[in-house]
């Protein structure tokens, strides 16, 4: 089982929708591809299970997420290292 409190990667199905995954971080929406983040940035993440459609609370609202969820999965971050100054 996948802690939702922790960066994750949902796929929806593809049903012709504009979005397919999302991108959560301690259970909140923080990215959102290909399109519609204006939207869903921000959703809290309340029940999902593979196979069945994702139960979020947008705007202090509770509501279901149309689309099947494809798959879920743990996503690792790696820290960019910034490049170095340059000296003039």
């Amino acid at each position: 089982m996948i802690d939702i409190n922790k960066i994750v990667k949902i796929t929806f199905q593809d049903h012709g929708q504009d979005f397919l995954e999302w991108t959560l971080e301690n259970g909140v929406v923080v990215g959102c591809e290909p399109a519609q983040g204006f939207f869903w940035n921000g959703c809290k993440l309340l029940a999902v299970e593979s196979g069945e459609c994702a139960q979020i609370e947008r705007k202090g609202v509770k509501m279901t997420v149309k689309y099947p969820v494809d798959s879920i999965e743990s996503v690792q971050h790696f820290k960019i290292a910034e490049a170095p100054k340059q000296i003039h």
